[in-house]
Order: structure tokens, then C-alpha cells, then sequence
């Protein structure tokens, strides 16, 4: 808190410090964004460094009354400050997406909180509707799919390529898996058919997110009633690719296989 007092003193805009209980991150995040009284929240984390230019780089998005969300991609540092090479959010180009289209376009990983930037009516609604956001929920998703999702529900979304951000990553903050290549081939499909039921619990709780971010506005909760259920289908379609790997009768495994692909579950996320 001294060094946020001490910032406060020297800092060339306001600031505001909020006090109060721990709650986990994304409730303060929740509760920093509800006190924001702008039309435009640009989310900000860590110990990242800003750009001199962000703000000027994705404001003018908003004079187009329609725009909902801004995210950009960032560059990654040390803890000393050396570039590292990398770039997160993975964005391949400069789109706009149309508004109630699901599919991420030119982004290629997670959509990290502190590159959004928003409209304050987004920010509004999904507090308003998430008032009671639990686990595994929280734990999958933080505050940022929940925003990232709805302002697709609302209106289009910009990704800009811009690296407006230096995303600084500790030694700590980079883990990696054992992954399944060794062992029998017994292993390995039982591995496959873990990791496919992993898939299929994620996926069902991206539609219960989906499910639980619908409102009063019978267009938007459309929009989100169709993501919803098809992320169902996905769980769905990934729940039987399990069983394929589960199962031992290769005549038995065959039959799900082509019952699969006949529902169409090899076809793209």
C-alpha cells in the first residue's frame, strides 16, 4: 500500500486505492472495474509496462458506437526487463469480427486480461450477472473469459497484432507437463482418453458460462443459447472420443468411431 501512496503522489492522473477484504483476484478485478466510472475500462495487471501509446493506439476503436471490446497482443519480458522473444495474446493479424460470431478469428491462445479494453456497459453486465461466480468457474475462466465472451455477444470486437504491452513472466510463472509419449501403446490411448475427458468437462463448462451470462435481452441470450449448445455438442463429441480410447474390442471401437464421425465430431471446434 506505501508504494501505491507513494505512486499516487507523483502519478500525472488519478488514483484511486480500494481497501477491503481478500477475496481472490478476480473479485478484485470485479470490484476495481465496478468502481470505474469512464465509458471505456482498460484492464491493467502485475508489473507490466504500458506502452506510451496504448491508449492513444485503441481508443479511437470506440468512436465506432458498435465496438465492444479492443484486445491486443504484448511483448514478453524477464524479470530484468529482456525481451524474451515471444508475444502473448498469439494475434496473427488486424480483424474485426462481427458481433455473435464465436470463433476467436486471427487470436491463437488465451485472452489475457490486461490486453482488454472495454466498454463500461460490458463491464457493468457481467458483474451484474456474476455476482455469485464460483469454482471450477472462476478457477477455468478468471474475469477474463466472461468479458471477452459477452462483448462478442454485444457487438463486434477489434484484435489488433500491436504489441502495446511488455508482459513480464517470472521464472515461477512458466511450469510444463511430462506430456504421454513414453510408455506402451495401452498407455497411451488411456492417456488420449484422459485428455479427452478433460476436454469434455471444459467444454461443458464453457456452455454452463455461457448459460449463466444470459440475461433479459432475448437477442443477446440467443446469441449465447446457440454458443452454449454448441459447446455442449463439443463436450458431447469429446466424451465419445474418449470411449473410443477406452475401449479394448476393436470391432466395438470401430462401430464408435464411425457413429462418431457420422454426428460430425471430427469436424473443426
Amino acid at each position: 500500500i506505501e508504494v501505491i501512496e507513494n505512486f499516487r503522489t507523483r502519478a500525472p492522473f488519478p488514483v484511486r486505492l480500494i481497501t477491503g477484504d481478500h477475496q481472490g483476484y478476480v473479485a478484485n478485478f470485479f470490484r476495481a472495474m465496478e468502481a470505474c466510472s469512464g465509458d471505456v475500462v482498460a484492464l491493467c495487471d502485475q508489473d507490466d509496462i504500458w506502452r506510451p501509446d496504448k491508449l492513444a493506439t485503441v481508443l479511437p476503436y470506440f468512436s465506432q458506437s458498435d465496438i465492444t471490446l479492443v484486445m491486443h497482443s504484448a511483448r514478453t519480458i524477464d524479470d530484468r526487463g529482456h525481451p524474451l522473444g515471444d508475444h502473448v495474446p498469439d494475434i496473427r493479424r488486424k480483424q474485426i469480427l462481427a458481433r455473435g460470431v464465436f470463433h476467436d478469428g486471427p487470436l491463437h491462445s488465451f485472452p489475457l486480461g490486461f490486453t482488454l479494453t472495454l466498454r463500461q456497459s460490458v463491464v457493468k453486465r457481467v458483474i451484474s450477472l456474476l455476482r455469485h461466480y464460483d469454482d471450477p468457474y472462476r478457477f477455468y475462466f478468471g474475469h477474463e473469459m466472461p468479458l471477452y465472451w459477452l462483448a462478442k455477444a454485444l457487438g463486434p470486437v477489434v484484435y489488433l497484432p500491436d504489441e502495446l504491452v511488455d508482459y513480464r513472466r517470472h521464472g515461477g510463472n512458466v511450469s510444463g507437463g511430462e506430456g504421454w509419449h513414453s510408455g506402451s501403446i495401452a498407455r497411451r490411448f488411456a492417456n488420449n482418453a484422459d485428455d479427452f475427458e478433460q476436454f469434455a468437462r471444459h467444454a461443458q463448462y464453457q456452455a454452463d458460462l455461457l448459460t449463466m451470462l444470459k440475461g433479459n435481452d432475448p437477442e443477446i441470450d440467443d446469441i449465447l443459447q446457440r454458443w452454449s449448445q454448441s459447446r455442449r455438442r463439443l463436450s458431447h463429441h469429446f466424451q465419445e472420443r474418449a470411449k473410443i480410447y477406452r475401449e479394448t474390442r476393436r470391432v466395438r471401437q470401430l462401430q464408435l468411431l464411425i457413429t462418431l464421425v457420422a454426428h460430425r465430431g471430427y469436424q473443426s471446434r
